[in-house]
């Protein structure tokens, strides 16, 4: 039963963070603006240990009405960006500190692949819970559905 609880708040933790991405998504294409931003430092993030981290790039972008905006981004990588890259993003000229990278991966498959990957496990929860499949049995003991 524990392990329906640990999957159950995997799941909506996934189903949580891709329901956030989406939301920003959708009001960032409904009303935000475009501008180029350009990385001006990485900031390293640790992940488990000191070898796992990610690489957060730090960028600088002018606003519509000329503010400029130094904004650490949400999403990194495990390799620094080049300094003085330009990157397209999307900002909301409300509070200009939120901004999103403008592209199909951030605005459109991110989102939907943490929401569609909370399905599934709570799906396949479910199913264990109707004793329809033993997918917990599965996972821990290497077998097949």
């Amino acid at each position: 039963m524990v392990t329906i609880i640990i999957l159950v708040s995997i799941s909506l933790i996934f189903l949580y963070i891709g329901l956030m991405l989406l939301e920003k998504a959708k009001r960032l294409k409904a009303t935000g603006k475009e501008a180029m931003a350009i990385v001006i430092k990485n900031n390293f993030k640790n992940g488990n240990d000191d070898h796992n981290g990610m690489y957060h790039p730090v960028v600088q972008f002018i606003t519509k009405d000329n503010k400029l905006i130094i904004r650490e981004l949400d999403f990194g990588s495990t390799s620094k960006r080049d300094l003085n890259t330009e990157i397209p993003i999307l900002y909301n000229p409300v509070r200009p500190q939120e901004v999103q990278i403008n592209s199909a991966l951030h605005l459109n498959y991110l989102p939907w692949f943490f929401i569609l990957t909370g399905g599934l496990i709570t799906t396949l929860v479910f199913l264990e819970l109707v004793d329809l499949i033993n997918f917990t049995e599965a996972i821990f003991t290497q077998k097949s559905i």
